[in-house]
């Protein structure tokens, strides 16, 4: 059973809305106060539950990446593995994890990116691939 903020709470001797303000930077936390917790969290291998700090935020530090509707292009083209290379790393500097999507038809495709942007699962969307009068800008841009 994962730990939870109500653990972390008991075991630093503070309340879980003090627990949520530390992990929020909040500046009326002292800075005593913010360390027992931090080592409360780090003794029960706390990790925030995202979801739940999503909600909060509205951001869920997520980038959608929809990949060609080929799979071949996928893994014989070398420069598909690169870009997904070079994504990963900079947006694991910048704190983003990636989620990746495709479809094998136009209407597949679209509906994968309608559910990770209307469904608020993602920040932001990379295309590795769009073609001439892709009908996934327009929507995008929207």
């Amino acid at each position: 059973m994962p730990v939870t903020i109500k653990d972390v709470a008991r075991l630093a001797g503070v309340s879980p809305s003090t627990v949520s303000r530390v992990l929020a930077n909040h500046p009326k936390i002292s800075p005593a106060t913010a360390r027992r917790v931090r080592e409360a969290m780090e003794r029960l291998g706390y990790v925030p539950n995202a979801a739940a700090k999503s909600l909060v935020s509205q951001t869920t530090h997520t980038l959608g990446i929809i990949l060609p509707r080929a799979a071949e292009e996928l893994f014989v083209n070398p420069f598909f593995p690169e870009v997904l290379r070079g994504i990963s790393v900079q947006a694991q500097q910048a704190g983003y994890d990636l989620l990746l999507a495709s479809g094998s038809t136009e209407r597949e495709e679209r509906e994968a990116v309608t559910r990770l942007v209307l469904g608020r699962r993602v920040d932001g969307v990379l295309l590795l691939c769009s073609r001439t009068g892709d009908p996934l800008i327009p929507f995008l841009r929207e």
